[in-house]
């Protein structure tokens, strides 16, 4: 199974939506991705995982990584 990431605007806030599994196979996927954004964020950042099926302590090092640059730009995660 693959990860899907959908970005969805809400007035305060980007919601970015996961579905499938976050493994190894799909870290580096989800990393290019989500840095993007949080890199061009000028709003606050949400990640629902309520369709995740699994995640890896390899995606756990990609969000907490997500986490640590959105805190730099002094964007709420």
């Amino acid at each position: 199974m693959s990860l899907e990431l959908q970005a969805q605007d809400s007035p305060n806030a980007l919601i970015l939506n996961l579905k499938g599994r976050l493994d190894s196979v799909t870290c580096s996927e989800l990393e290019n991705r989500l840095m993007e954004h949080v890199n061009q964020a000028e709003q606050a950042i949400i990640l629902d995982f309520s369709a995740l099926d699994y995640i890896a302590s390899a995606g756990l090092r990609i969000i907490l990584m997500a986490v640590k640059r959105a805190k730099q730009k002094n964007t709420t995660f």
